[in-house]
């Protein structure tokens, strides 16, 4: 109430009251949609929409310890306890990639997404040579027969990002402060290590040289951060996202055909399966009347030169194989060629076109020598992919004509049954064979094809052979495949070695492992371009101190870039919250002394509103200007969201490392904008999505279920009573 008694409008209308399943003890906005991700008590992530509809739910069957979005709000980072950090594509939370923990890594206890601003590069990004191919072709299909989306999430969440301009940077941390750094969340850089534990909060500049990780430290007295220059972002931007660029296509497109080749290699199995089935059935057959040395091959190959079936074969299709039989043998077989077709023509092929794009201008980048890319690993890769090209199209070709075959021998074979077991009532069958039956196409089949398919060595690269003779056809295939392959430097790389009996699975980890040896020497130097700064003490204070909550942002402007971190101090019945505003430098002519910091001042602001004493039960920044406070008075009796201009507090100078005394005058805590919260609802943490066209919060309970959705910018009509909905809205509960 005002002065004279008329109700004040409050701030921060309530949108939506929510109820989730289950506790939830992380959340956090995504940057760019309004869809917001919480964790529940262990492994379930789940994402909801505003209005509280439930996007996906995923369990990683690992304790979930921090997450973070992808600055354009595609992926969703979440750090694991067993020091792996998943990226899960926003859509359906299909894992789109792993950053598998290192044996020194332990629990991630921080991960941080930055993104660049282009817009502030002091070096401008080369022209492409004409037109980029890849633009004009058609995004690749997703994978049905396979239940995981993966590489094609990755797809469609990193690589389209990649091929923008925009570059990002991910970084987990462990307890032990070790750093995972990866570019596009995919591009691994490796690990570095801090001179301080438990990082707490990560931000960067916009041109991602300079970053700045802080530690958790409950105790006042010991607030720190250490700075992380990576310079060869000026110097080199161009370059580093093209081959984070290409690295993580070649890597993606790789993942995409190890599943194309998982569905292939599964409906191969599946047509086998049902081949031996009936062909086991046969010999035994043979077995059973002792019929000496003979096999299914000379019992079918003699049928179909005499037209007269033995007493075994007779036997064998009346009461082993039988028409029904014969009809699922048939089914089987067609539905099996029709989706290798399917997979090669549609996924594979065009996968392999996109490859080859990659590898090409990775081999362009390979004359940067600034990179450190070797040669002639690049070319082991070109080398493998063309391997692994001529490979799935002799597949191709070789299975379209055994389907062709397939269907002669199947045809044969009815009219077999026909011949030995008339219907009652048909008309006499015809002696002559139907048009669709070719003999030499039934006699291929019988010879080359049932005893061992030509398809198995692209799906099998083991296993036992049965004896024959090598046919013309295939030693022309493996002639062609030597020589393109003769050069190929690759027989000495760890792991199987490739022949060119290999199969399409074995050629393809052949590449990974090539692949991976292309990037690691760049990575490697990059890593060691990675300048850690001595630890920096900010400030000590009263050992008795302590702080519940902190948070990290790097505010730029047209001349200056600067960094806040506020947190909030209690001591005994005081409490108070701090805000450091720090200057930062960098520097664009030389690797010498490339970033630093230097405190402009120490804001300390007394949480007491209305003669009330307050603490703060969580913070968040907003923008480069506000804040907001969650505060509860000190006899919890209240709760209130409290809007805080961060900007326009007075900044006492301090040298760095002194300790914050009385002497530092404190300032009232002032806002224009603010909301009490209704009594039945006790607050526990906020999240806020400060961003342009999105401007939007949330404030969960203590209880962890409820949740409030509130606008960051509007407020209520004067009167309201400021629950901020009505009575008649209800709370929606998901089932």
């Amino acid at each position: 109430m005002n002065a004279q008694g008329v109700a004040r409008a409050q701030a921060f209308t309530i949108l939506n009251e929510k109820v989730l399943p289950a506790p939830a003890r992380l959340l956090s906005w995504c940057p760019t949609m309004d869809i917001i991700a919480f964790v529940g008590d262990t492994s379930t992530v789940s994402v909801y929409r505003m209005s509280g509809q439930r996007v996906w739910t995923q369990d990683v069957k690992v304790r979930v310890e921090c997450i973070a979005w992808k600055p354009d709000g595609k992926l969703l980072a979440i750090g694991l306890d067993n020091g792996a950090t998943l990226l899960c594509d926003v859509n359906d939370g299909s894992v789109a990639h792993m950053i598998d923990a290192s044996d020194a890594f332990g629990k991630v206890c921080m991960v941080g997404w930055v993104q660049e601003d282009p817009t502030q590069r002091q070096r401008k990004s080369h022209r492409p040579d004409g037109q980029d191919v890849e633009k004009f072709m058609p995004r690749l299909n997703k994978i049905t027969s396979i239940s995981k989306a993966g590489a094609h999430s990755v797809l469609d969440a990193i690589v389209q990002s990649a091929n923008e301009a925009v570059m990002d940077v991910l970084v987990a941390a462990d307890d032990q402060g070790h750093l995972h750094v990866s570019i596009f969340g995919t591009f691994f850089l490796g690990m570095v290590t801090l001179a301080v534990p438990t990082p707490a909060h990560h931000s960067s500049t916009s041109t991602l040289s300079t970053h700045i990780i802080t530690v958790a430290d409950k105790a006042v007295q010991n607030q720190q951060w250490s700075l992380l220059d990576m310079s060869f972002f000026r110097h080199y931007n161009v370059s580093i996202r093209n081959l984070a660029s290409i690295s993580t296509k070649v890597f993606s497109l790789i993942a995409y055909l190890a599943e194309a080749y998982e569905a292939m290699t599964t409906e191969w199995k599946e047509m086998k399966r049902i081949q031996l089935l009936y062909m086991d059935a046969c010999v035994e057959t043979i077995e059973e009347h002792e019929a000496g040395p003979v096999t299914p091959v000379i019992e079918l190959f003699q049928l179909l030169m005499t037209g007269i079936p033995s007493s075994v074969l007779r036997e064998w299709l009346t009461d082993r194989l039988t028409e029904k039989g014969l009809k699922r043998w048939e089914k089987a077989s067609a539905s099996g060629y029709a989706a290798i077709r399917r997979l090669l023509v549609e996924h594979v092929h065009p996968a392999l076109d996109r490859l080859a794009l990659a590898l090409t201008k990775l081999e362009k980048l390979s004359s940067d020598q600034s990179l450190d890319l070797q040669r002639q690993h690049v070319q082991s890769c070109l080398d493998l992919h063309r391997m692994l090209f001529m490979q799935s199209h002799f597949l191709l070709r070789i299975m379209n004509e055994e389907d062709v075959r397939f269907k002669s021998f199947a045809a044969w074979l009815k009219f077999i049954f026909d011949e030995i077991s008339p219907v009652e009532g048909a008309p006499p069958p015809n002696d002559d064979a139907p048009d669709e039956i070719d003999a030499t196409k039934v006699a291929e089949f019988i010879v080359r094809c049932l005893p061992q398919s030509r398809i198995r060595r692209y799906f099998e690269s083991e296993g036992p052979a049965l004896p024959c003779q090598q046919r013309p056809e295939e030693a022309s295939d493996l002639k062609m495949s030597k020589t393109f392959m003769n050069d190929w430097s690759i027989q000495h790389m760890e792991g199987d070695a490739v022949s060119d009996e290999a199969s399409l699975e074995n050629i393809l980890k052949a590449l990974r492992l090539s692949s991976i040896e292309v990037f690691r020497a760049p990575a490697q130097m990059l890593r060691e371009k990675i300048s850690i700064h001595p630890k920096k003490l900010l400030t000590t204070g009263n050992p008795e101190a302590t702080s519940t909550s902190s948070i990290l942002r790097v505010v730029e402007r047209v001349d200056e870039k600067e960094a806040f971190m506020a947190y909030d101090v209690t001591y005994g019945s005081e409490r108070a919250l701090h805000v450091h505003r720090y200057l930062m430098r960098e520097e664009s002519e030389s690797d010498a002394n490339p970033c630093s910091t230097s405190l402009v001042g120490i804001a300390v602001v007394n949480l007491e509103t209305d003669g009330e004493s307050c603490e703060v039960k969580d913070l968040a920044f907003v923008d480069d200007q506000s804040m907001l406070l969650l505060l509860c008075t000190s006899d919890s009796s209240k709760y209130a969201l409290w809007a805080l201009d961060y900007s326009s507090l007075t900044y006492t100078p301090l040298a760095e490392g002194n300790a914050i005394t009385a002497d530092i005058p404190s300032q009232s805590l002032q806002t224009s904008r603010k909301r009490w919260l209704g009594a039945g609802f006790v607050p526990k943490a906020i999240a806020v999505n400060g961003r342009a066209g999105r401007r939007i919060g949330c404030v969960m309970a203590e209880e962890q279920q409820r949740y409030l959705i509130f606008d960051l910018d509007a407020d209520d009509d004067e009167g309201e009573d400021g629950t901020g909905h009505s009575d008649e809205e209800g709370i929606d509960m998901e089932d």
